[in-house]
């Protein structure tokens, strides 16, 4: 029998998928519940076992290649993710300590890997693992994740998998340069904060030329984010956020 929490996460995950495309506030929203009933069921389960358990890891995906097809994600044999679509995330999952051979396949094939690499899990460690580019060039990121976050203070950094501009500046709106010179494939240090909401705005680097306004960017309390950049095409204009937690 499910308990509270495990129902709490499988609606919380629920709303957020419906709300993703149609309300970002909303999505965001349900994604931070979502994201801290996790966290809770978690620990229930951590309680509940009994048994030494193995050290381990967590690891998610985004794929943020442009005009690539779905694609098949494995961990050495073990395939993680099947049909992952173009600014599809997953869920962080527990993966035993140790060293990994990451395969990227189009979709029901498994011939020839887009592209591969590798990586070394470390214990209690958070991983984020995206494929970005486009259908020509595929590139494969790895960064590491930090979940630990000051008591009621909460904190954001910014990543640009988007080619379009080159390079980019993160500021407040009409204001100030939070985040400058950001290239493709950078991520920046996570900026501690005063838990609020706050317009931002991404710029061509350098300028005050705005590209995409980031309206009512919502940061709570005992929460970190990362805000992915990414494009539909090679359009700037076309450049939106994903927000991950944290």
């Amino acid at each position: 029998m499910k308990n509270h929490n495990q129902m709490n996460v499988e609606q919380y995950q629920y709303l957020a998928d419906f709300y993703k495309y149609t309300n970002p506030q909303k999505h965001l929203y349900y994604y931070q519940l979502y994201y801290s009933n996790v966290y809770e069921y978690s620990q229930q389960q951590r309680e509940i076992e009994t048994a030494p358990q193995e050290l381990s890891g967590n690891l998610r995906f985004l794929h943020a290649a442009l005009n690539t097809q779905e694609v098949d994600i494995y961990l050495n044999d073990t395939i993680l993710e099947r049909s992952f679509r173009f600014s599809n995330k997953s869920d962080y999952e527990a993966i035993p300590e140790g060293s990994y051979q990451i395969s990227i396949f189009p979709a029901n094939t498994k011939n020839t890997p887009l592209l591969s690499g590798y990586l070394q899990v470390e214990n209690d460690a958070y991983y984020t693992i995206a494929i970005a580019g486009n259908n020509e060039n595929v590139d494969l990121f790895i960064i590491e994740d930090d979940v630990e976050i000051p008591q009621n203070e909460s904190k954001f950094r910014v990543w640009n998998l988007s080619q379009y501009p080159p390079s980019i500046d993160v500021a407040v709106k009409k204001g100030d340069v939070v985040f400058s010179d950001i290239g493709y494939s950078e991520v920046t240090e996570y900026l501690a904060m005063t838990p609020m909401t706050v317009d931002l705005e991404v710029r061509q680097s350098g300028t005050t030329n705005s590209i995409r306004p980031l309206n009512r960017v919502s940061l709570k309390p005992n929460f970190g984010y990362t805000i992915v950049l990414i494009s539909h095409s090679a359009d700037p204009n076309s450049l939106y956020a994903i927000f991950l937690v944290p």
